[in-house]
């Protein structure tokens, strides 16, 4: 999402181009695909249910410090109903990019790159997506917080 903080006009225009894009790729490919986009905010249990379901992850932050939606993703692929066969593409930008060892890394001012990256996410085999979530999810329940006594 476009953060609110963001330059006055960004966040408009961002929001409008991210909204045609998504139209164009889900009318593109059909049932087969589906690219969910959202601007507005959405509660932990809404995002727990959508990444249950969600394939790929994709988040190109440019200028965001620590997001925790990928550590969430990870998260939720193996406890909140997935299969534990997930991956991120992440910003070389995001914090957790360097906890997240399973995800793979983009610049996301290399479209080409991050083009390649979506599309090897979406081949890989069903061995190297848990693969790649096992080490994920390894760190994440390493780096995380446990509040349990």
């Amino acid at each position: 999402g476009v953060e609110t903080d963001c330059r006055p006009d960004d966040r408009e225009r961002v929001a409008r181009e991210m909204s045609l894009m998504t139209a164009k790729i889900n009318k593109l490919y059909g049932d087969n695909t589906v690219v969910f986009l959202r601007c507005k905010s959405i509660s932990m249990e809404e995002r727990m249910a959508l990444w249950t379901v969600t394939d790929v992850l994709l988040n190109t932050c440019v200028r965001t410090g620590l997001d925790l939606f990928p550590m969430e993703y990870i998260y939720a692929r193996g406890h909140g109903g997935g299969n534990g066969e997930a991956v991120c593409i992440i910003s070389e930008f995001c914090a957790c990019s360097r906890v997240l060892s399973g995800a793979l890394r983009v610049n996301p001012w290399r479209t080409e790159e991050v083009s390649n990256a979506i599309d090897e996410a979406l081949r890989m085999t069903q061995v190297e997506l848990t693969m790649r979530w096992r080490r994920a999810k390894n760190n994440v329940l390493r780096y995380t917080l446990n509040t349990t006594p």
